[in-house]
């Protein structure tokens, strides 16, 4: 595997198309900024720096890049998932079957903080005015105000690749929790349309996913998925999660909290 380095934004997960490689199985304050940022949707990701070339970090980070725009908010819907032991270990075997191949990378990998949770994307990143926020915020309570909490769990590791083609994913994706999770999105992407932005999946079924590491080629995932032993995957379908809450992020400091039926 190659080596870690901050990347910007689940902005480029939140794009996945079609899988690069085959599955794994077994069956308060609101005053505008003066400059975009993105959700804070990577703070989960903890990141050892090497040395890497100018070529490949452009070349990576150039999708998330966009043009200066004054009164934009990067906004977002998503749920979080504390990371369990189960998780843990998988994540383990990551960095420690890698360590060698780290000093010497040129390339972009990163994985999960242990200690922040995973999310799991109901909407892409849209950019919104000021005066947006509100509605957007308020049309979301609204549609979502009916739904109750539900458990989900993880049924495979997978690879995926953005729509540019320029960067990866391994991801856990959900199982159990599927059909609350597609109600969700089916809610969210009405207010994003309404809105004008695309809604997150446009071709195929939704892949429901968290991204646990993110690289620039899928074939460093390929051979990393080959490494975690299969028992630690069968470790982690059976864990469920609560979901209590769905959020809303506005901007890099505004996190709004959704609390479902009980």
């Amino acid at each position: 595997m190659q080596g870690l380095v901050d990347y910007d934004s689940e902005s480029s997960d939140e794009y996945l198309r079609t899988p690069a490689s085959l599955k794994r199985s077994n069956s308060e304050d609101t005053s505008p900024r003066k400059r975009q940022v993105m959700p804070p949707l990577p703070d989960f990701f903890k990141s050892v720096k090497t040395k890497i070339s100018k070529e490949s970090s452009a070349q990576l980070d150039a999708p998330s890049i966009k043009p200066f725009r004054e009164d934009s908010w990067a906004t977002h819907v998503f749920i979080k998932v504390d990371i369990g032991k189960e998780m843990q270990n998988i994540l383990r075997v990551l960095l420690d079957q890698n360590k060698a191949d780290i000093e010497e990378s040129d390339r972009i990998i990163s994985v999960p903080d242990q200690g922040k949770p995973l999310h799991i994307s109901l909407s892409r990143c849209v950019v919104l005015r000021t005066h947006q926020l509100h509605t957007f915020e308020s049309s979301i309570r609204k549609h979502l105000k009916d739904v109750q909490k539900f458990f989900i769990s993880f049924a495979n590791l997978s690879i995926l690749t953005n729509d540019t083609g320029k960067a990866s994913f391994l991801t856990a994706e959900v199982g159990a929790g599927y059909n609350e999770l597609l109600k969700c999105l089916s809610a969210v992407d009405k207010i994003v349309e309404r809105f004008k932005h695309p809604v997150f999946y446009q071709a195929g079924p939704p892949r429901f996913h968290a991204s646990l590491v993110r690289a620039n080629t899928s074939d460093l995932l390929q051979k990393a998925l080959k490494e975690i032993p299969e028992d630690l995957v069968e470790d982690l379908r059976p864990v469920s999660t609560s979901v209590t809450k769905i959020y809303i992020n506005m901007g890099n400091n505004i996190e709004k909290e959704i609390i479902l039926k009980t």
